[in-house]
């Protein structure tokens, strides 16, 4: 679950906070990780999305375009992501390629949607926005830091 969170991360260019949080999380587990983990998970797997700041995008245009059940869907057919995990709604990580809906004001899940609904938003894994992930870890004499590509 930590690799896939990784990977997630890396795909979505998401929230550099989330690398932090992402190494306490594992090592809390008994995992150890670090931001060079990260750096060469993102560094083979695509960027999928372009969300503020990596493009003009916020998130409600990410969830409109087909969110995190294509991202999901897409990184576990490139074999990008492991999907015999335990998730919190129960089944695998495939099971929860979905998007909730509102019927009646009543809470439901779908299938998300096959492709994208937005192309300048999100993307499949055979034509992403980059071949490398959202997220590096820069090194210097100074220091170390994550940063956003």
């Amino acid at each position: 679950a930590i690799v896939n969170a990784m990977v997630g991360l890396a795909a979505t260019g998401g929230s550099t906070n989330h690398a932090i949080h992402l190494v306490a999380v594992a090592r809390a587990a008994g995992i150890r990780i670090d931001w060079d983990d990260l750096d060469e998970l993102s560094r083979a797997t695509p960027l999928l999305a372009r969300i503020y700041p990596n493009g003009s995008a916020d998130v409600n245009h990410f969830q409109a375009a087909g969110g995190l059940g294509i991202v999901i869907r897409e990184l576990l057919d490139a074999g990008l992501m492991h999907a015999d995990i335990r998730c919190v709604h129960g089944g695998d990580l495939r099971a929860q390629a979905q998007e909730p809906w509102l019927d009646e004001l009543q809470l439901r899940w779908r299938e998300a949607p096959l492709r994208s609904l937005d192309t300048q938003v999100l993307r499949g894994t055979t034509e992403p926005f980059d071949i490398e992930g959202g997220l590096h870890c820069l090194k210097g004499n100074l220091g170390r830091a994550v940063v956003k590509i």
